[in-house]
This record gives C-alpha cells, sequence and structure tokens, in this order.
C-alpha cells in the first residue's frame, strides 16, 4: 500500500471504531451527543481541529512509523490485518489520552489549586477500578466508579488539558449549533473515563489466546498501579521512581501488543514462543520503554549530555538565576526557555502541567541554589541509565533477530525511540512535537 493510503485506510478505520465505541459505552447524554457530532463536523475545520486536540492525527502517523517496513509492500494481505490489528489499540489509546489529562496537576500541588485532593481521588479509584476490570471483574465501569460519580463530575475537562482553549473553541462551535447553554459542555469527563475503562477490557479480550497477551496485560496492570504508587507515594527514592516511570507508560503494553501481532498472527515467526517465553521479548521491551520514559521526561539534548556539557549547561543556567536563595527552579526554567531552544522542553512542560517526572519531583517550587544541583545530579544518573538502557537494546535486538531469522522486531523497537528523540526534540506545545500528554 502506498503512504497516503495506509494512513488514510488506519485513520477511517480508528474512527470507525472509535465511534462505535462511543456508541457501545458512553452514556446517553451531551458528551456521547457531542463526540458523535465532533466525528461527522459539517465544518471540515472543525472537525480537524477537534481530531487534531484528541490527537488522533499524531496516533496514527506514530502507529504506521512503528510498522513501516514490518510486512512486504506487496502483501496487501498481511497490510490489511494488520491495520485492522491497530484499531483496539489506537481507540483505548484515545481515551487514555482523558485519563491521562485527570493526571495533569497530580505531580505536584500548586498554591492555588482547588480541585487537587478531588483529582486525586477520582484517579486513584480510576486506577483501582481499571485494575479490576482488566482482570475480569463482572461490574461494569460505571459501577466500579460510582462512588466517586459526583467528584468527577465537578471536574473540568477543559481546564485538564494541555490546551484547554483549543478545547473550548470547538466545543463552542457545537454548542452554538446545537444551543447548548454556556458551560454545559464544561464537565464531560465521566462518560470519557467508562468508555476508557471499556476500551482497555475490549484491548484485553481481543488479546487473549496470544503468547503476549499475558505479558501485555501485566503491562496495563503496572501501568495503573504505577500512577497510584506515584501519586501516594510523592517521596520515592530516585531509583525506584524511574522503574516505576517505566511502568506508568504505554510503551510496554503497545509493543506487546504489535509485536505479538505481527510475530505469532502475521510473520508467524520461527522461534517466537520461546523467545517470549524465556523472557528476551520482554527484556528488550523493558529497555525501550525506560529509554522512553527518560526521553518524554528530560528531552533527547539533556539525556545525552556529556559530563563536562552537564557542567556547563548547569554553570549558565545557575548564572541567569535573579535570586538562587528565593528564585524557584520553576520560574527560573520558564523565564530561559526560549534562551536554550528546545532543550528544556520536557522539562518546561511537567513544569508548566505539574505532571510526574522522574527529575522533578520535590523540585518545582525548590529555591535554584538547592534545586539546581539536586537537578543536575540526578540527570547526571538518568543519562548513565539511558546510555546502558541504549547499550543492552541494541543488543538485545540484534540476539532477537539472529534468533528469529528476521530484523522485523528489533528494528519496531529501535524505530519507536528513534520516533520519539525527534518529537522530543521539538517544543512539546507545537502539533508536530507531541502526540499526547
Amino acid at each position: 500500500m502506498k503512504p497516503d493510503d495506509l494512513f488514510n485506510k488506519t485513520l477511517q478505520l480508528t474512527l470507525e471504531g472509535f465511534e462505535q465505541s462511543i456508541r457501545r459505552y458512553m452514556p446517553e447524554g451531551v458528551a456521547r451527543e457531542y463526540y458523535l457530532w465532533a466525528l461527522s463536523a459539517k465544518d471540515a475545520s472543525v472537525r480537524k481541529a477537534w481530531l487534531e486536540v484528541m490527537g488522533v492525527p499524531q496516533l496514527v502517523q506514530l502507529t504506521l512509523l512503528l510498522l513501516e517496513g514490518s510486512v512486504p509492500a506487496d502483501n496487501k494481505e498481511g497490510w490489511e490485518e494488520l491495520i485492522k490489528a491497530t484499531v483496539p489499540m489506537n481507540v483505548y489509546q484515545l481515551y487514555e489520552i482523558i485519563s491521562d489529562n485527570l493526571a495533569i496537576g497530580l505531580g505536584s500541588k500548586a498554591a492555588d489549586d482547588t480541585s487537587y485532593e478531588q483529582r486525586r481521588e477520582v484517579m486513584l479509584a480510576f486506577n483501582d477500578a481499571m485494575v479490576r476490570r482488566i482482570k475480569g471483574a463482572p461490574e461494569s465501569a460505571a459501577e466500579l466508579l460510582a462512588p466517586v460519580r459526583s467528584t468527577v463530575e465537578h471536574i473540568s475537562s477543559f481546564e485538564q488539558s494541555l490546551n484547554p482553549a483549543k478545547h473550548r473553541d470547538v466545543a463552542e462551535s457545537y454548542r452554538k449549533e446545537v444551543r447548548l447553554a454556556p458551560g454545559e459542555l464544561e464537565n464531560t469527563l465521566w462518560p470519557g473515563l467508562l468508555a476508557n475503562i471499556e476500551s482497555c477490557r475490549d484491548l484485553v479480550r481481543a488479546s487473549e489466546g496470544m503468547v503476549m497477551g499475558p505479558l501485555m496485560t501485566q503491562a496495563l496492570i503496572g501501568r495503573y498501579r504505577g500512577v497510584s504508587s506515584l501519586v501516594e507515594d510523592p517521596g520515592m527514592a530516585f531509583s525506584r521512581r524511574i522503574h516505576v516511570g517505566v511502568e506508568t507508560i504505554l510503551v510496554e503494553a503497545t509493543l506487546d501488543w504489535y509485536v505479538g501481532v505481527l510475530g505469532e498472527r502475521i510473520l508467524k515467526l520461527k522461534n517466537f514462543r520461546q523467545q517470549v517465553e524465556d523472557g528476551t521479548v520482554s527484556e528488550a521491551l523493558y529497555y525501550t520503554a525506560l529509554l522512553l520514559r527518560l526521553l518524554n521526561d528530560l528531552g533527547p539534548a539533556l539525556v545525552t549530555q556529556s559530563e563536562q556539557e552537564r557542567k556547563d549547561f548547569f554553570r549558565e543556567l545557575g548564572a541567569l538565576s535573579r535570586a538562587p536563595a528565593t528564585q524557584p527552579l520553576s520560574e527560573l526554567l520558564r523565564e530561559n526557555a526560549g534562551r536554550f531552544g528546545a532543550k528544556l522542553t520536557r522539562l518546561v512542560k511537567d513544569m508548566q502541567h505539574r505532571e510526574f517526572n522522574v527529575c522533578l519531583f520535590g523540585l518545582m517550587d525548590a529555591p535554584c541554589s538547592r534545586a539546581l544541583p539536586l537537578l543536575e545530579q540526578r540527570l547526571a544518573h538518568a543519562s548513565l541509565v539511558y546510555i546502558q538502557a541504549y547499550q543492552r537494546l541494541n543488543s538485545l535486538t540484534e540476539l532477537l533477530s539472529q534468533r528469529l531469522d528476521c530484523a522485523t522486531l528489533g528494528v519496531m523497537m529501535q524505530r519507536f525511540v528513534g520516533f520519539h528523540v525527534k518529537l522530543y526534540s521539538r517544543p512539546y506545545n507545537e502539533q508536530a512535537g507531541e502526540y499526547a500528554v
């Protein structure tokens, strides 16, 4: 298939799957009608804006880059099967943006944050409900989340996003068309969380019988338990925080799915089951996720600095502080973000939105005199971990390619890292610099 045909076909199937899940899992109400309207909006510019703010084209682009070259171009049947396999994962990940947004601000409580405790309560309840549903609890998502419904309905779904203004612009177009009262779409988080849980359960069901299925299920459970651990233990040790951070990112679950679909269903690789069962595949995926965690939080420029480059950088940064003993680190970084190009973009993003970050915990509001030395120390540790993980991943992907007599799976893991190196080299608030929170 040609690249444009692949993109359009994958986008079409993703949107069809998304619409089906909305109709199936979102309860009747204004949120459900709004989502369905946006998917088929007559104004092409409004539909395009909504798809972009939801991260749909960005997600499809990432998916196809990940899968590029995994099936021979002339194997039309193989590509058809592979594209169909993207639907349950893509639909689930679109809803994950909604629950990811709920976590914005939970990394460190701001002085003026009046809804922190409510969001924290909902986040913990959501994670618990998700784990129970993944494990096969018979209760529906609505039943599992019922104790926090009233709290959820007081949380702004627009404010809990990286771009509230864009969300409100699209919602305003809908409000005017159907004549809703101002603010009626503001608190529509509840239906999205329900659909998020049920779409995850659908993904788990789709993996049943696959050799990678149990690994993906455990990776999904680890994600939600890991987020709860970060919420409940803000003083977690640095080395432990890195490990938990690997669990909370969706890399392992995503690659578990595609590695399984390709290795078992489409390419039918010899020795594939053996490489899964002896732990080689899961180890390679762990190191892929570790690299992604560090790239996501720190950006490639910072995490790959040499020792001397790091010393020079922090010396320059320290000299820019107006009052080291009192100026908060967050203020210093925001004031000088432009000076360093995209080097600080990941740190500034997480400080701006008070998200979880392996190196920033406990430092966002700390004075520069204390925060800068600690940040430098953590970055040095993270850089060493990154180098070691990169080397180990290279060894493991080479080993897999030899044992499977096929380089496809190893190339996929390497490509996933390479894509994010480019992605996180750009400012996070540019469309090309971020596809999710």
